[in-house]
């Protein structure tokens, strides 16, 4: 059928796509940054930039225990096949299903069970026992794109490595880690962008004089001061904004290389990839990077997938 539309119908169709947008980020970004400018005579700087880097060193670094669990669970999964492994990583992502208050909770419970238990007294507020909860609750976040990148990749390249005499430390370094790397920014900024906006946990379990940009946005609001709570709010959205536009042309280039890959083998074109020299030697070498041959001739290949081993 014919799906051609005129000039009218295709702008009726954009401003029904945008509304959503301009409903649910634009009208409230605008009132923020309207607030933010009636009250910057009153701002605290200084505050401001110790609740930023706050909020940023409790995002960074349950980022990357999670992100740091989630390959350890991942990979040990594709080279064991082991069943128990694969359901203690599906119990781990079932945590993402409670809500941050029960597991704050669960937490002190806990903590205050074993502290009569040994009789050895565990404070309860510590950035280690924020982290731990922080990375119960988005472990889920890290473990999704980590699967799904894991996952695509065919049971060849491990055989092939094993067969060029790779341990699995060395199968892991010189070809899962670069090739699922796109995967791990992916699942660092999701949990990132998670974690900074966390209210529940951070307000339960946070140490005595110990604030972030959501509490403080939080007890502001709650006090009905919501001129004041915008600057904390719009450093909020700009931490994650940042962050989404690297997500999205991390994505981008997904998507360019797969795409890249299907054109050129549809075209008969070799493909060869050059990955680590020092470890590949004569008479293959092995690559992750696309090289297309400008004039496309008969060479031996072994193809095991989107890697091509090529005699030389």
């Amino acid at each position: 059928g014919n799906y051609s539309t005129n000039k009218f119908s295709r702008t009726v169709i954009y401003l029904i796509c945008l509304f959503p947008f301009i409903l649910g980020f634009f009208i409230p970004v605008i009132y923020i940054v309207n607030n933010v400018f009636k009250t910057i005579n009153v701002i605290d700087f200084s505050e401001l930039l110790n609740l930023s880097l706050n909020s940023f060193f409790l995002a960074s670094v349950s980022s990357l225990i999670i992100v740091a669990i989630a390959i350890f669970f991942q990979y040990i999964k594709k080279i064991s096949k082991s069943k128990t492994v694969f359901y203690l990583s599906e119990i781990v992502s079932l945590t993402y299903a409670l809500p941050g208050a029960v597991i704050a909770l669960s937490l002190i419970i806990f903590l205050a069970f074993l502290t009569k238990l040994i009789g050895i007294s565990i404070a309860f507020g510590s950035l280690v026992i924020l982290v731990y909860a922080y990375v119960m609750r988005y472990m889920a976040v890290g473990i999704s794109p980590l699967r799904s990148s894991f996952d695509k990749h065919p049971e060849t390249f491990d055989d092939t490595g094993k067969n060029l005499g790779m341990t699995n430390f060395i199968l892991f370094k010189k070809i899962h880690l670069p090739i699922n790397k796109s995967a791990i920014y992916i699942a660092f900024i999701l949990c990132f962008v998670d974690i900074i906006k966390e209210l529940p946990i951070t307000l339960i379990l946070r140490p005595f004089n110990f604030d972030t940009l959501a509490v403080r946005t939080y007890e502001y609001a709650i006090e009905e001061m919501i001129a004041k709570s915008s600057i904390y709010s719009l450093i909020i959205i700009l931490l994650g904004a940042v962050l989404l536009i690297f997500l999205r042309r991390q994505t981008a280039k997904i998507d360019a290389v797969l795409m890249s890959s299907i054109e050129y083998q549809d075209l008969n074109i070799p493909l060869v990839k050059v990955f680590t020299p020092k470890y590949f030697t004569a008479p293959y070498s092995f690559s992750t990077s696309i090289v297309i041959k400008n004039k496309p001739e008969k060479i031996d290949t072994l193809d095991i997938g989107r890697i091509i081993l090529k005699k030389v």
